[in-house]
């Protein structure tokens, strides 16, 4: 969803209404879950995706017809048959998905409310849960609820429902979940959640450090490169990537690391290894990745004990030679810890 989001608000300065699709319901297997989002724009352009390709022709045809009419839709894809080819093509994934096709307009509004208090909190790096009460048959918001940063604000409209939803919310808030929706008194019950991206931070610009910065911005990663070097803190290197000069032993004055970040010590100098492992042992990291052989890290700990959340030789273990490879097994293991919260 935040590529999506964060498109919104270019949108919105075009002064243009798009229409935003979002699964909702997922029985059985799909390519994506409930909570995966796609926006169409009035241009044509689209943002996001909702399957592998399989659904993505038909929906623009809803799109262009909900940005015509403004009545939102829901749409049922059945991909089980493997010959059913009433909408496009036979999939045969096994999964029935529902998805909601609305209008996202403009103009000041309730609708425009609820996205920008969602995009506002995804800025701030805030976790964030939004509710918001759509009309089933205008497409008009009636009203929103959001939590973020611990505090709820808002309103559906009404009193008895906010009371009745406000705890419900502020639980699927806390879940992993991404988006639900469900039909109440003719409007449509709408859950969302963003959460921020991971920060990834690489310490260490050599050429072998490029490839992994990519690929972690590719995957939805905000990626931080620090280096002593200026000349390899270097844009042209790094273009996705925030580039911070700063030696190991300067970092307690000139880094913050925000809690439960990801990160990768790849300097290729064990004395600078030494200092930055040493220092990032004392945040509270979620994954700390450290190039080269276990033995190695060893010698930089001085310990043959290794703390479960430092992983050496980092990436799994896919018998990856070369940087290209080194940096897939690495992303590999960094997705597979953000979904499944293990590695």
């Amino acid at each position: 969803m935040e590529p999506v989001i964060e498109r919104l608000n270019e949108v919105w300065e075009r002064g243009e209404t798009a229409v935003l699709a979002s699964i909702i319901q997922v029985l059985g297997s799909a390519y994506r879950r409930e909570g995966a989002k796609m926006l169409f724009e009035a241009d044509g352009r689209q943002v996001g995706t909702l399957s592998a390709g399989c659904l993505e022709e038909d929906m623009r045809h809803r799109a262009e017809q909900v940005l015509s009419t403004g009545q939102p839709r829901i749409q049922v894809y059945d991909m089980a048959a493997e010959d059913d080819f009433t909408w496009g093509r036979g999939a045969g994934c096994n999964g029935v998905i529902t998805v909601l096709v609305e209008r996202v307009p403009a103009e000041a509004g309730p609708a425009r409310d609820y996205w920008q208090a969602m995009l506002d909190a995804y800025r701030r790096n805030e976790a964030v849960a939004g509710l918001r009460r759509l009309d089933e048959r205008t497409g008009e918001t009636l009203g929103h609820l959001v939590v973020a940063g611990g505090a709820v604000s808002g309103t559906l409209g009404d009193a008895a429902l906010d009371a009745r939803w406000t705890p419900r919310l502020t639980a699927f808030a806390a879940q992993t979940g991404r988006g639900q929706a469900e039909r109440e008194g003719g409007a449509w019950m709408v859950l969302d959640r963003v959460v921020p991206k991971d920060q990834l931070y690489i310490f260490g610009a050599g050429p072998d450090a490029e490839p992994l910065a990519a690929l972690a911005a590719r995957t939805g990663f905000a990626v931080t490169v620090v280096d002593h070097r200026p000349a390899r803190l270097n844009p042209s290197y790094f273009p996705d990537a925030r580039l911070v000069d700063c030696r190991p032993e300067h970092a307690a004055e000139r880094l913050e690391i925000p809690a439960q970040a990801f990160a990768v010590v790849m300097t290729h100098s064990f004395q600078h290894d030494r200092v930055w492992v040493s220092h990032l042992l004392g945040q509270r990291l979620r994954y700390l990745g450290v190039l080269g052989p276990r033995q190695r890290t060893e010698r930089l700990l001085q310990s043959t004990v290794i703390p479960p959340h430092v992983k050496s030789p980092v990436g799994l273990a896919i018998g990856a030679d070369g940087p290209q490879e080194i940096a897939v097994s690495v992303m590999a293991e960094l997705i597979q810890l953000r979904r499944t919260g293990r590695i």
